[in-house]
């Protein structure tokens, strides 16, 4: 069938095929990596207040270290 055509009509069919190949991986490309952005936004978001909760914790595990600490090393210990 492609026999019959010329060679520079072969050549812009090919060359046409090739760009339509392009422009559709372009496409699928947009949209997985905005449903990449949609899933990494979720994640971050998520990961934000589980981060704040930790490090909340640990502030409140220092300030209870510090407080015993103080007490243990006060030379008040044992006396009344």
């Amino acid at each position: 069938m492609l026999s019959n055509f010329k060679i520079g009509t072969r050549l812009t069919l090919a060359f046409a095929l090739i760009l339509v190949f392009v422009v559709a991986m372009a496409i699928v490309s947009f949209i997985k990596m905005a449903g990449i952005q949609r899933n990494l936004e979720q994640i971050a978001k998520s990961n934000v207040v589980k981060i704040g909760l930790a490090n909340d914790a640990l502030k409140g595990f220092a300030d209870l270290k510090e407080a015993l600490l103080s007490i243990s090393s006060s030379p008040n210990i044992g006396k009344t």
